[in-house]
């Protein structure tokens, strides 16, 4: 739906009154090519630790109309944390700009291609177990075909490769030798009839690749994934569906999900976690905190609850045995952990 911005409020008002939990609200902007909406409201889901928002925005001024109507909100219903999409900050000064207008709401961005990549991956192996996929076909070359071609190729099936630049998805992928691999297969149009796919994976940019042409290239239970974007015309998503097979269209608000936890957990880890400071005579690191020579290293900068050992300086950690001076050191951090 378009965003009506006093519907939008009227919204994360209402959650911020009748939700039951601890939960705070994040809010995920992303940026979308629309033709005719500007701006979209995708509704607010619940996970097993946020409510989410996600918000599609077109250009910088329909960004700046939400800031405004953010900003315009009361404590208890403005969200805990914003994340942006990466393509619609459009500098370091214009990170700067939106942090100092959103304060003292929480700031972080993510990369929608890498999410939407990640997302595509996931989906596929979720299909190759449980289908048992063995002969699959990775059509279009995009970015994100690029992106997931290196995943894709760990699966223990057959991989071909279907795409007008087929050197570009060797130009880009970590795969260098991706011409000499054994279960790789570059195919153009007339090389797919001579196979039998049951795993689709279709990656162009809101390109249609796949019609009724195509059809006897696979098997009748198929499973495709439009990953790039209306890649299937109507009469070949008509015949999959007839003959017992799947079409999805990829939505990738998992992945979404799956950023804010990672964001969400390294906040936590540097705010809470990650640090060094003097513990009842003792310097103790955590977190990944880079040590000196002889700081004992715990689980937790904030509620230690066990040492993991002694850092040597350069990134190692030393482990037990000690000598009698450092293990005396360790016993009285142990001991004074046990008496919080």
């Amino acid at each position: 739906m378009t965003i009506d911005l006093d519907k939008f409020k009227e919204n994360l008002i209402k959650l911020s009154k009748e939700r039951k939990s601890s939960k705070e609200l994040v809010i995920f902007i992303t940026n979308y090519a629309m033709k005719e909406q500007s701006s979209l409201f995708n509704g607010i889901k619940e996970n097993i630790s946020n409510y989410i928002a996600f918000l599609e925005v077109k250009d910088r001024p329909k960004l700046e109309e939400i800031i405004q109507c953010l900003r315009e909100l009361g404590q208890s219903a403005k969200p805990k944390l914003i994340i942006f999409d990466s393509c619609i900050v459009e500098s370091p000064d214009h990170i700067e700009a939106v942090k100092q207008q959103i304060a003292p709401i929480k700031f972080a961005v993510y990369s929608e291609a890498k999410a939407w990549s990640d997302s595509v991956v996931s989906l596929s192996y979720e299909y190759y177990n449980k289908y048992n996929s063995s002969e699959i076909l990775l059509a279009g070359d995009s970015d994100i075909s690029y992106r997931i071609l290196p995943d894709l190729y760990n699966l223990n099936s057959k991989l071909c490769i279907f795409a007008k630049n087929a050197d570009e998805l060797k130009k880009f992928s970590n795969l260098k030798d991706v011409y000499d691999l054994p279960n790789i297969h570059i195919l153009n149009k007339d090389d797919l009839k001579d196979f039998q796919f049951d795993l689709l994976i279709s990656a162009a940019i809101k390109e249609n690749v796949f019609d009724e042409r195509h059809i006897e290239c696979f098997k009748s239970e198929v499973h495709a994934i439009d990953a790039g974007i209306n890649n299937f015309n109507s009469s070949f998503i008509k015949h999959i569906f007839s003959t017992g097979g799947t079409v999805t269209r990829f939505d990738n608000r998992s992945a979404l999900s799956s950023n804010l936890i990672s964001i969400l957990e390294t906040k936590d880890l540097v705010s809470n976690v990650m640090g060094k400071l003097s513990f009842h005579g003792q310097t103790i690191v955590a977190g990944g905190f880079m040590g000196e020579r002889g700081d004992i290293i715990v689980d937790n900068l904030s509620t230690p609850s066990s040492v993991i050992g002694i850092a040597d300086g350069e990134g190692k950690v030393l482990y037990p045995p000690f000598d009698k001076e450092n293990q005396d050191r360790v016993a009285s951090v142990v001991k004074h952990i046990n008496n919080n």
